[in-house]
Protein backbone atom coordinates (compact mmCIF):
# COMPACT_ATOMS: atom_id res chain seq x y z
CA UNK A 1 0.00 0.00 0.00
CA UNK A 2 1.93 2.94 -1.48
CA UNK A 3 -0.53 5.77 -0.08
CA UNK A 4 0.48 8.48 2.57
CA UNK A 5 -1.93 10.58 3.15
CA UNK A 6 -5.17 10.47 1.31
CA UNK A 7 -7.74 11.86 4.30
CA UNK A 8 -10.24 14.99 3.56
CA UNK A 9 -8.09 17.56 4.24
CA UNK A 10 -5.35 16.46 1.85
CA UNK A 11 -8.01 16.19 -0.46
CA UNK A 12 -9.91 19.37 0.26
CA UNK A 13 -6.13 21.14 -0.23
CA UNK A 14 -5.54 19.40 -3.21
CA UNK A 15 -2.45 17.79 -1.39
CA UNK A 16 -2.96 14.00 -1.23
CA UNK A 17 0.13 11.85 -1.44
CA UNK A 18 1.52 8.58 -2.16
CA UNK A 19 4.87 7.06 -3.01
CA UNK A 20 6.07 5.57 -6.15
CA UNK A 21 8.76 2.81 -6.40
CA UNK A 22 11.22 3.40 -9.11
CA UNK A 23 12.72 0.31 -9.98
CA UNK A 24 16.55 0.25 -10.42
CA UNK A 25 17.88 -2.84 -12.31
CA UNK A 26 21.91 -1.89 -12.34
CA UNK A 27 22.23 -1.56 -9.04
CA UNK A 28 19.61 -4.32 -7.54
CA UNK A 29 17.52 -1.62 -5.64
CA UNK A 30 14.44 0.12 -5.49
CA UNK A 31 14.26 4.32 -5.47
CA UNK A 32 11.40 5.70 -4.41
CA UNK A 33 9.31 9.33 -5.36
CA UNK A 34 6.73 11.15 -3.36
CA UNK A 35 3.58 11.78 -5.72
CA UNK A 36 1.44 14.94 -4.72
CA UNK A 37 -1.23 16.07 -5.95
CA UNK A 38 -5.18 16.90 -6.38
CA UNK A 39 -7.34 13.96 -6.38
CA UNK A 40 -8.03 12.47 -10.11
CA UNK A 41 -10.42 9.83 -11.33
CA UNK A 42 -10.94 6.41 -9.22
CA UNK A 43 -7.71 6.32 -6.86
CA UNK A 44 -5.45 8.08 -9.05
CA UNK A 45 -3.29 11.38 -7.59
CA UNK A 46 -3.63 13.83 -10.50
CA UNK A 47 -0.71 16.06 -11.22
CA UNK A 48 0.69 18.97 -14.04
CA UNK A 49 2.57 15.88 -15.98
CA UNK A 50 0.71 12.72 -14.77
CA UNK A 51 -2.14 10.58 -12.97
CA UNK A 52 -0.39 8.02 -10.89
CA UNK A 53 -2.45 5.27 -9.30
CA UNK A 54 -0.66 3.75 -6.04
CA UNK A 55 -3.18 0.82 -6.83
CA UNK A 56 -0.90 -0.70 -10.24
CA UNK A 57 1.95 -0.62 -8.01
CA UNK A 58 0.93 -3.27 -5.64
CA UNK A 59 3.17 -5.49 -4.64
CA UNK A 60 2.11 -8.33 -2.59
CA UNK A 61 -1.38 -9.44 -2.13
CA UNK A 62 -2.20 -12.41 -0.35
CA UNK A 63 0.91 -13.68 0.12
CA UNK A 64 2.06 -13.87 -3.20
CA UNK A 65 4.98 -10.72 -4.35
CA UNK A 66 6.33 -9.16 -7.34
CA UNK A 67 9.46 -8.05 -8.13
CA UNK A 68 9.79 -4.17 -8.70
CA UNK A 69 12.65 -4.37 -11.10
CA UNK A 70 11.25 -7.31 -13.74
CA UNK A 71 8.08 -7.65 -12.11
CA UNK A 72 7.94 -11.65 -11.86
CA UNK A 73 6.11 -13.59 -9.46
CA UNK A 74 7.28 -14.48 -6.29
CA UNK A 75 5.41 -17.60 -4.76
CA UNK A 76 4.50 -17.35 -0.84
CA UNK A 77 6.84 -20.32 0.12
CA UNK A 78 9.85 -18.89 -1.34
CA UNK A 79 8.98 -15.89 0.36
CA UNK A 80 9.22 -17.34 3.85
CA UNK A 81 11.84 -19.82 3.01
CA UNK A 82 14.10 -16.81 2.54
CA UNK A 83 12.51 -14.71 5.72
CA UNK A 84 13.25 -18.12 7.88
CA UNK A 85 16.64 -18.15 6.51
CA UNK A 86 17.72 -14.31 6.03
CA UNK A 87 15.20 -12.66 7.77
CA UNK A 88 12.86 -10.15 6.22
CA UNK A 89 14.61 -6.84 5.93
CA UNK A 90 13.05 -3.20 6.00
CA UNK A 91 13.64 0.08 4.58
CA UNK A 92 12.69 3.92 5.06
CA UNK A 93 11.13 5.61 2.02
CA UNK A 94 9.05 8.64 3.59
CA UNK A 95 9.51 10.67 6.66
CA UNK A 96 6.39 12.49 8.10
CA UNK A 97 6.87 16.06 9.59
CA UNK A 98 5.25 19.25 10.57
CA UNK A 99 6.35 22.83 10.31
CA UNK A 100 5.11 24.46 13.71
CA UNK A 101 1.76 23.84 14.16
CA UNK A 102 0.68 23.10 10.52
CA UNK A 103 -0.59 19.61 9.26
CA UNK A 104 2.01 16.69 8.04
CA UNK A 105 4.14 16.80 5.33
CA UNK A 106 5.92 14.40 3.72
CA UNK A 107 9.18 14.23 2.10
CA UNK A 108 11.66 11.61 1.11
CA UNK A 109 14.30 10.33 3.49
CA UNK A 110 17.75 11.81 3.21
CA UNK A 111 21.17 11.19 4.64
CA UNK A 112 20.41 12.00 8.10
CA UNK A 113 16.95 9.93 8.60
CA UNK A 114 19.53 7.18 7.43
CA UNK A 115 22.17 7.84 9.35
CA UNK A 116 19.99 7.89 12.26
CA UNK A 117 19.02 3.75 11.58
CA UNK A 118 22.23 2.85 11.22
CA UNK A 119 23.47 4.45 14.58
CA UNK A 120 20.66 2.97 16.85
CA UNK A 121 21.39 -0.47 15.21
CA UNK A 122 25.36 0.09 15.86
CA UNK A 123 24.61 1.19 19.23
CA UNK A 124 22.59 -1.64 20.53
CA UNK A 125 25.61 -4.02 18.74
CA UNK A 126 27.87 -2.30 20.84
CA UNK A 127 26.44 -1.30 24.15
CA UNK A 128 23.94 -4.80 25.08
CA UNK A 129 26.44 -5.84 27.94
CA UNK A 130 27.97 -1.96 28.84
CA UNK A 131 24.26 -0.86 29.70
CA UNK A 132 22.84 -4.39 30.83
CA UNK A 133 20.06 -3.95 27.79
CA UNK A 134 20.71 -7.26 27.02
CA UNK A 135 18.58 -7.77 29.98
CA UNK A 136 15.90 -5.15 28.91
CA UNK A 137 15.17 -6.34 25.40
CA UNK A 138 12.63 -8.36 25.20
CA UNK A 139 15.30 -11.28 23.47
CA UNK A 140 12.23 -13.80 24.86
CA UNK A 141 11.37 -17.15 22.36
CA UNK A 142 7.82 -16.52 20.83
CA UNK A 143 5.49 -19.74 21.57
CA UNK A 144 3.74 -21.26 18.51
CA UNK A 145 0.19 -20.55 18.73
CA UNK A 146 -3.12 -19.83 16.65
CA UNK A 147 -2.07 -16.34 16.03
CA UNK A 148 1.87 -16.76 16.71
CA UNK A 149 2.84 -19.34 14.45
CA UNK A 150 2.25 -16.89 11.27
CA UNK A 151 4.64 -14.50 12.13
CA UNK A 152 7.01 -17.80 12.97
CA UNK A 153 6.69 -19.37 9.46
CA UNK A 154 8.12 -15.64 8.46
CA UNK A 155 11.28 -15.82 10.48
CA UNK A 156 10.07 -13.94 13.52
CA UNK A 157 11.36 -16.35 16.28
CA UNK A 158 11.61 -13.53 19.35
CA UNK A 159 9.30 -10.85 20.34
CA UNK A 160 12.04 -8.47 19.98
CA UNK A 161 12.06 -9.31 16.57
CA UNK A 162 8.95 -7.02 16.12
CA UNK A 163 10.72 -4.10 16.65
CA UNK A 164 13.48 -2.55 14.30
CA UNK A 165 16.34 -1.23 15.84
CA UNK A 166 15.66 1.98 16.92
CA UNK A 167 12.68 1.02 18.03
CA UNK A 168 14.13 -1.32 20.35
CA UNK A 169 15.96 1.65 21.51
CA UNK A 170 13.43 4.27 22.57
CA UNK A 171 11.51 1.30 24.48
CA UNK A 172 14.65 0.38 26.13
CA UNK A 173 15.43 3.89 27.01
CA UNK A 174 12.17 4.29 28.32
CA UNK A 175 12.37 1.34 30.42
CA UNK A 176 15.44 2.71 32.02
CA UNK A 177 13.86 5.90 32.92
CA UNK A 178 10.86 4.19 34.18
CA UNK A 179 12.98 1.53 36.72
CA UNK A 180 14.68 5.17 37.64
CA UNK A 181 11.29 6.75 38.54
CA UNK A 182 10.71 3.62 40.51
CA UNK A 183 13.06 3.99 42.94
CA UNK A 184 12.02 7.16 43.75
CA UNK A 185 8.24 6.93 43.55
CA UNK A 186 8.73 3.75 46.22
CA UNK A 187 11.07 5.95 48.11
CA UNK A 188 8.36 8.83 48.27
CA UNK A 189 4.88 7.16 48.67
CA UNK A 190 3.19 4.96 50.57
CA UNK A 191 3.17 1.31 49.23
CA UNK A 192 -0.05 1.46 47.44
CA UNK A 193 0.04 4.10 46.25
CA UNK A 194 3.44 3.96 45.12
CA UNK A 195 2.84 0.28 43.30
CA UNK A 196 -0.22 2.77 41.50
CA UNK A 197 1.95 4.98 39.49
CA UNK A 198 3.52 1.98 38.56
CA UNK A 199 1.10 0.14 36.92
CA UNK A 200 0.10 3.57 35.29
CA UNK A 201 3.49 3.91 34.11
CA UNK A 202 3.75 0.16 33.15
CA UNK A 203 0.38 1.04 30.87
CA UNK A 204 1.99 3.93 29.31
CA UNK A 205 5.09 1.93 28.31
CA UNK A 206 2.54 -0.66 26.71
CA UNK A 207 0.96 1.78 24.80
CA UNK A 208 3.92 2.67 23.23
CA UNK A 209 4.82 -0.88 22.52
CA UNK A 210 2.05 -1.05 20.75
CA UNK A 211 2.44 2.50 18.47
CA UNK A 212 5.82 1.60 17.97
CA UNK A 213 6.35 -1.59 16.37
CA UNK A 214 6.42 -3.68 12.75
CA UNK A 215 2.92 -4.13 13.60
CA UNK A 216 1.55 -1.15 13.80
CA UNK A 217 0.88 0.43 10.05
CA UNK A 218 -0.52 3.40 8.72
CA UNK A 219 -4.45 4.64 7.93
CA UNK A 220 -3.63 7.08 4.76
CA UNK A 221 -7.76 7.63 4.74
CA UNK A 222 -7.45 9.86 8.06
CA UNK A 223 -3.91 10.79 7.98
CA UNK A 224 -2.96 8.70 11.44
CA UNK A 225 -1.28 5.15 12.38
CA UNK A 226 -3.41 2.63 14.13
CA UNK A 227 -1.50 0.36 16.75
CA UNK A 228 -0.54 -3.05 16.31
CA UNK A 229 -3.61 -4.51 18.65
CA UNK A 230 -6.16 -2.46 16.82
CA UNK A 231 -5.99 -5.69 14.46
CA UNK A 232 -6.40 -8.25 17.12
CA UNK A 233 -4.29 -10.26 15.81
CA UNK A 234 -0.41 -10.16 15.21
CA UNK A 235 0.86 -9.64 11.65
CA UNK A 236 3.41 -8.03 10.93
CA UNK A 237 3.51 -4.90 7.91
CA UNK A 238 4.88 -4.53 4.94
CA UNK A 239 4.06 -0.89 5.55
CA UNK A 240 4.39 0.23 9.15
CA UNK A 241 5.13 3.39 11.12
CA UNK A 242 7.51 4.58 13.17
CA UNK A 243 6.76 7.06 16.19
CA UNK A 244 9.25 9.82 16.44
CA UNK A 245 10.73 8.21 20.23
CA UNK A 246 11.92 11.90 21.59
CA UNK A 247 8.92 13.31 22.86
CA UNK A 248 5.74 12.69 20.67
CA UNK A 249 5.45 8.63 21.22
CA UNK A 250 5.15 9.10 25.30
CA UNK A 251 3.17 12.19 25.16
CA UNK A 252 0.39 10.92 22.97
CA UNK A 253 0.25 7.29 24.63
CA UNK A 254 0.42 9.05 28.39
CA UNK A 255 -2.96 11.41 27.36
CA UNK A 256 -4.89 8.02 26.91
CA UNK A 257 -4.17 7.04 30.44
CA UNK A 258 -7.00 9.32 31.55
CA UNK A 259 -9.65 7.37 30.40
CA UNK A 260 -8.21 5.02 33.46
CA UNK A 261 -8.54 7.39 35.73
CA UNK A 262 -12.14 7.75 34.97
CA UNK A 263 -12.61 3.46 34.75
CA UNK A 264 -11.01 3.87 38.48
CA UNK A 265 -13.44 6.32 39.66
CA UNK A 266 -16.04 3.88 38.72
CA UNK A 267 -14.97 0.82 40.16
CA UNK A 268 -14.54 2.96 43.87
CA UNK A 269 -17.99 3.73 43.89
CA UNK A 270 -17.69 7.98 42.89
CA UNK A 271 -20.20 8.05 40.27
CA UNK A 272 -22.58 9.81 42.06
CA UNK A 273 -26.19 11.35 40.71
CA UNK A 274 -25.84 14.75 41.42
CA UNK A 275 -29.20 15.47 42.21
CA UNK A 276 -32.90 14.08 43.05
CA UNK A 277 -34.12 15.26 39.27
CA UNK A 278 -31.93 12.98 38.02
CA UNK A 279 -33.44 9.88 39.91
CA UNK A 280 -36.85 11.02 39.36
CA UNK A 281 -36.06 11.40 35.55
CA UNK A 282 -34.65 7.87 35.42
CA UNK A 283 -37.69 6.18 37.56
CA UNK A 284 -40.18 8.38 35.70
CA UNK A 285 -38.69 6.46 32.25
CA UNK A 286 -38.59 3.46 33.49
CA UNK A 287 -42.12 3.47 34.63
CA UNK A 288 -43.34 5.05 30.69
CA UNK A 289 -41.34 1.95 29.31
CA UNK A 290 -41.45 -1.35 31.68
CA UNK A 291 -44.76 -0.30 34.08
CA UNK A 292 -42.06 -0.26 37.63
CA UNK A 293 -39.09 1.31 38.54
CA UNK A 294 -36.65 -1.26 39.26
CA UNK A 295 -34.12 -1.56 35.98
CA UNK A 296 -31.97 1.21 37.75
CA UNK A 297 -32.67 1.80 41.12
CA UNK A 298 -30.59 5.06 42.46
CA UNK A 299 -30.38 4.54 46.37
CA UNK A 300 -31.04 7.27 48.70
CA UNK A 301 -27.74 8.56 49.34
CA UNK A 302 -26.91 9.18 45.15
CA UNK A 303 -24.39 6.63 45.26
CA UNK A 304 -24.27 4.05 42.65
CA UNK A 305 -22.41 0.54 43.66
CA UNK A 306 -20.56 -1.21 40.74
CA UNK A 307 -20.23 -4.79 41.46
CA UNK A 308 -17.74 -6.92 39.27
CA UNK A 309 -17.27 -10.45 39.63
CA UNK A 310 -14.62 -12.68 38.21
CA UNK A 311 -16.99 -15.26 36.27
CA UNK A 312 -17.76 -16.45 33.26
CA UNK A 313 -20.83 -15.19 31.42
CA UNK A 314 -21.57 -18.48 29.93
CA UNK A 315 -22.90 -19.63 33.41
CA UNK A 316 -24.55 -17.11 35.32
CA UNK A 317 -25.44 -19.07 38.35
CA UNK A 318 -23.48 -16.61 40.85
CA UNK A 319 -27.06 -14.43 39.85
CA UNK A 320 -30.54 -15.10 41.71
CA UNK A 321 -32.56 -16.19 39.36
CA UNK A 322 -35.19 -13.62 37.54
CA UNK A 323 -32.96 -10.79 39.45
CA UNK A 324 -32.22 -9.13 36.00
CA UNK A 325 -34.07 -7.25 33.40
CA UNK A 326 -31.19 -7.58 30.82
CA UNK A 327 -27.93 -9.31 30.02
CA UNK A 328 -25.80 -6.79 27.88
CA UNK A 329 -22.76 -8.82 26.27
CA UNK A 330 -19.27 -7.93 24.20
CA UNK A 331 -19.52 -9.96 20.74
CA UNK A 332 -18.54 -13.63 21.65
CA UNK A 333 -14.90 -13.78 20.15
CA UNK A 334 -14.55 -16.67 21.74
CA UNK A 335 -11.47 -18.47 19.67
CA UNK A 336 -11.23 -15.68 16.96
CA UNK A 337 -9.19 -13.76 19.62
CA UNK A 338 -6.40 -15.09 21.04
CA UNK A 339 -5.93 -13.38 23.83
CA UNK A 340 -3.53 -14.81 26.00
CA UNK A 341 -1.02 -14.74 22.78
CA UNK A 342 -1.86 -11.00 22.34
CA UNK A 343 -0.85 -10.40 25.94
CA UNK A 344 2.75 -11.80 25.61
CA UNK A 345 3.54 -9.26 23.34
CA UNK A 346 2.95 -6.81 25.97
CA UNK A 347 3.75 -8.66 29.05
CA UNK A 348 7.82 -9.38 27.95
CA UNK A 349 8.13 -5.66 28.28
Amino acid sequence: NWWVDRSPGAIKKGQICAVKPIPNVLEKRVDFELIKGSKGKGNTIKTETEEYDPNNYTTIGRGVGKCCNCAKIIEDDYIKKEAQTKGLGHQLYAVAFKQGKGSLEFRLPNEIDLEGINKAEQFLQDNLEKYNLDQLIPDIEIISGEKTKELIRIGIEKWSQLFNSRQLLTLVTYVEIINEAKLKILAEYELEKAQAIITYLALVLDRCVDKNCRLSRVNPALGTTEEASSQHSLNLMWNYAEPSGKLYLWDSCFYGTKNYTKLCEYFNNQMLVKNQQLTTEINLFNHQMYGHNNIMSVPENGEINIKINLESADSLYHIPDKSLEAIVTDPPYYGTIQYAELSDFFYVW
